[in-house]
């Protein structure tokens, strides 16, 4: 532990820990904390969390899954990130094929 309190953890460190692609972890940081996201410092341009914010983040992911498991149906849950629609290779879809001479 360094002089000033706990090491700042990368955004490898979160994701191994989380159990998800480092990607995830930058959406999550993108979000804000209101919205369910994980809380974040930038530090020379590059991602860092406080350990105590990451167990925090997983406190109210827990709380918040257990709240929206009785909820009605008609509520939605806080936060939610869908994937940008993929074409077949996984690529995002930007432009549709044309054929020729129609």
């Amino acid at each position: 532990m360094s002089p000033l309190g706990e090491r700042l953890l990368t955004a490898d460190e979160v994701a191994a820990f989380l159990s998800v692609k480092r990607k995830r972890v930058y959406e999550l940081a993108a979000l804000s904390p209101e919205k369910g996201g994980l809380p974040c410092v930038r530090v020379l341009g590059q991602l860092r969390f406080k350990p105590e914010t990451v167990r925090e983040f997983i406190d109210r992911q827990l709380a918040r899954g257990v709240a929206t498991a009785g909820a009605p149906a008609d509520q939605e849950p806080e936060a939610v990130i869908t994937a940008p629609a993929t074409g077949q290779r996984g690529r995002p879809r930007t432009r549709r094929r044309v054929r020729a001479g129609l």
